[in-house]
């Protein structure tokens, strides 16, 4: 979950809920970017709840409690809220062994330069080639275009709760309680929630 609200209140205090069919950099613009109260979202029931996410692309299922990724390509789900530096993001998630990317965290993939702050698990070594590896995946920091990678110990195929804590003056990533990787970096402007799957597995999300 985030400290912030999941839909923004009109003059009369009713609910303004960004449309499905506007593109994410609209939607994302129709909502308040500040505000302490929470975001969260355990995925009951059949649907994907559309007052706090959009379908960026590919396919989902929600089931058993569960936001569940379809292998294949690009699957992707999106805040409708923007979150802004002082957040703290956590969920509870089961990444993928195998090769390719399952990413949860605050990114920016849709508006250009990028910004974000992401646990991925594609790995890449000194020279930036692909080697993925299944006892590693990666904290990947985005500031205007520039991405730096931070490789960690991580055992795959099981669940972990992660967190991301972001801060104007840097940004910490925590799996199962433990922090695996400090960074005195991260971006200054505000990112939606992204959650993406592009692996041959499926990726599961208990909650966000």
């Amino acid at each position: 979950g985030i400290r912030t609200l999941p839909i923004r209140l009109g003059e009369n205090g009713e609910s303004i809920v960004a449309p499905l069919s506007e593109t994410p950099r609209r939607a994302a613009a129709a909502f308040a970017a500040d505000s302490r109260d929470e975001f969260f979202d355990d995925f009951i029931g059949s649907r994907l709840d559309a007052v706090k996410w959009i379908v960026t692309g590919g396919r989902y299922r929600i089931g058993d409690s569960a936001l569940r990724l379809a292998n294949g390509w690009h699957d992707r789900v999106t805040s409708l809220r923007n979150f802004s530096p002082g957040r703290t993001l956590e969920a509870r998630l089961h990444f993928s062994s195998g090769g390719g990317y399952q990413k949860v965290g605050f990114f920016t993939q849709d508006i250009l330069p990028l910004n974000g702050l992401l646990f991925d698990t594609i790995e890449y070594d000194a020279t930036r080639s692909f080697n993925v590896r299944d006892d590693e995946m990666t904290a990947v920091v985005w500031v205007n275009g520039e991405m730096k990678y931070y490789p960690f110990k991580i055992k795959k195929d099981r669940e972990h709760t992660v967190r991301i804590e972001w801060k104007t003056s840097g940004a910490g990533f925590l799996v199962d309680g433990k922090e695996v990787v400090r960074v005195d970096r991260a971006p200054s402007v505000a990112c939606p929630v992204s959650v993406y799957n592009d692996r041959a597995k499926d990726y599961y999300v208990d909650w966000v």
